[in-house]
Parts: structure tokens; C-alpha cells; sequence
């Protein structure tokens, strides 16, 4: 256990955990909005405006090994983000196609563009914002996932994606006032554990080499 927490510490700087923070903004401005009908930009700034200031104050104050490694770390998590988001819709649309439920895979996308833009704003910009914050959580997650547990594969990916799982059926049922409960628990579990395998097994190849 001591070792364990040992190599995390070595790993993971105050730069990485700053960096991490950013990672898990747009889950936490839902959460904002859910629970505490706080404007997402309100938890945005709260949030990040902090994690930027102990960001720049780390940055210039580490070393260039801490910097690579933190560098090397995003990348890994953006390109592994990239790949959990796309393995994550297509396992979802995959399950929707076999087993012919209803639900609407793109519900949220709206939803999300409004809390961004405003519902005044016109429909394309609203489901770019939303497809966007789609896009960003993604990828911030893997970040937060790779800065953390990148080297520990997809047990440790999939685990991650759980978190994501109980958080988000603890949200959207009744923040989109989902009726078919068991049947979007299905699909979104299914596009969760895709998710947690892909980050995990690409986070792992990619940092291997480290």
C-alpha cells in the first residue's frame, strides 16, 4: 500500500493534479446544474479559475521532468479519449440497433448546447455546444484517467468508467426526466464499460514505454 501511494505521488505533481481538475470540469458543471441549479459556466469559473491559478503557480514552479511527464500524460489521455469516445457511441448505438429500445442517444446533446448558449440561441449552435461539451468530457475524463491510473490497464479503466456509470444514473434520470429508467441503465452501462476498456488498454500501451 505505501509503495503504491509512493509511485502515485511520484507520479502525479501538483501540475498533474491541476491538469486533472480540468479534466473533470464539465462533469462537474452537470452536477452544478443538477443538483444545485448553478449556471455550468458559474461551476466552470468556480472551479476552474483556481485549478488555472495553482496550474500556472505549479508550472513555473516544476521542473522539466515534471513537465514532460504531464505533457506526455495529456497527450496519452486525449488520443485514449478520442478512441473511448468513439468505441463509447458506438457500443451504445450498437445496443439501441440490436435490441430495438427506446432511447434516444442524442438527448442530451441539446440539453447540454442549452446550458452553454442559452435556449435563445438557434439550433445549430446549441447541438455544436452540445455535441462539443460531449466531446470535452470524453476527453477530460481519459485525461483525469491517465494522469492517475494510466499505467494500470482496463480493470483499472473500467473501474474508472463505473465512477462515471453511478454518477451519471445518479443525474440524468431525473435532470432529462428519463422514463425508460432500465432500459437507458443498459445502454449506458454498456457504453461505459467500452469506454473504460478503451481508455484503459490505450492508456496502458502508450505509457508503457515511460
Amino acid at each position: 500500500m505505501v509503495s503504491r501511494v509512493a509511485d502515485l505521488s511520484d507520479r502525479v505533481s501538483v501540475v498533474g493534479v491541476s491538469v486533472s481538475v480540468f479534466g473533470l470540469l464539465g462533469g462537474l458543471g452537470v452536477l452544478g446544474q443538477a443538483y444545485w441549479r448553478q449556471s455550468v459556466w458559474f461551476t466552470l469559473l468556480a472551479v476552474g479559475g483556481p485549478a488555472l491559478a495553482v496550474f500556472v503557480v505549479g508550472w513555473n514552479a516544476a521542473d522539466i521532468d515534471h513537465k514532460t511527464r504531464v505533457v506526455q500524460q495529456v497527450k496519452v489521455g486525449l488520443v485514449a479519449g478520442v478512441g473511448g469516445l468513439v468505441v463509447y457511441d458506438l457500443v451504445r448505438w450498437s445496443v439501441v440497433w440490436v435490441t430495438g429500445v427506446s432511447i434516444n442517444l442524442f438527448e442530451a446533446f441539446p440539453v447540454f448546447g442549452e446550458l452553454l448558449v442559452g435556449s435563445g440561441a438557434s439550433t445549430g449552435a446549441v447541438w455544436a455546444a452540445g455535441v462539443g461539451y460531449h466531446v470535452f468530457n470524453g476527453l477530460g475524463f481519459a485525461v483525469f484517467f491517465s494522469i492517475f491510473w494510466g499505467r494500470k490497464g482496463v480493470i483499472a479503466g473500467v473501474g474508472w468508467a463505473f465512477l462515471l456509470e453511478i454518477a451519471t444514473l445518479l443525474v440524468y434520470p431525473g435532470w432529462l426526466d428519463i422514463r425508460a429508467k432500465g432500459e437507458f441503465t443498459v445502454v449506458s452501462m454498456a457504453g461505459h464499460v467500452g469506454y473504460g476498456l478503451a481508455i484503459g488498454y490505450i492508456c496502458k500501451r502508450l505509457q508503457a514505454s515511460e
